[in-house]
């Protein structure tokens, strides 16, 4: 990870403060823990939402300097393989909102989701228009299987 990358759970409160001077702007992943089959750790989907989020900030580091929230690693998932964890959609519905809202009272009037589990895409939704119509800031979601799809398409190999 490059300097350019600023990490909220790095920070000190004083240090945030003076990087509200230069954005308003909180990223905050979002996956779940749940079985990916046998090949893969039950953290897949925070890890590629927590990575996607930290390389967007590098790229755009000079212009936006956002600031990288800690992942949310729990999602609703109806699996029960070990290790699986799952919250409710109202249980997650009220993370997210806690979790925005309490970004928002800091200072942050931009905030962004970005989501890597299909299972979170209706809480989020939900949790996002609500916080926008409370707060009157400007919450958004991003979801690479989205944005990303034409390039996963052409490099997809088997």
């Amino acid at each position: 990870m490059t300097k350019s990358i600023v990490e909220l759970d790095k920070l000190t409160w004083p240090e945030i403060r003076e990087r509200l001077k230069e954005t308003d702007i909180a990223i905050i992943p979002v996956g779940s823990t749940e079985q990916h089959g046998l090949h893969l750790p039950v953290n897949n989907d925070t890890f590629v939402a927590y990575n996607l989020a930290k390389r967007v900030a590098e790229i755009v580091a000079e212009d936006i300097k956002a600031v990288i929230v800690p992942p949310i690693p729990y999602g609703y998932t109806g699996l029960a393989y070990p290790g699986c964890i799952s919250l409710s959609v109202d249980t997650l519905i009220e993370v997210y909102k806690q979790v925005a809202k309490s970004l928002i009272r800091g200072g942050f009037k931009k905030i962004v989701f970005v989501n890597g589990h299909g299972g979170n895409v209706n809480p989020l939704e939900r949790a996002i228009q609500e916080v926008n119509n409370e707060t009157g800031a400007l919450v958004c979601l991003v979801q690479y299987w989205q944005t990303g799809w034409e390039v996963i398409w052409n490099n997809l190999e088997t």
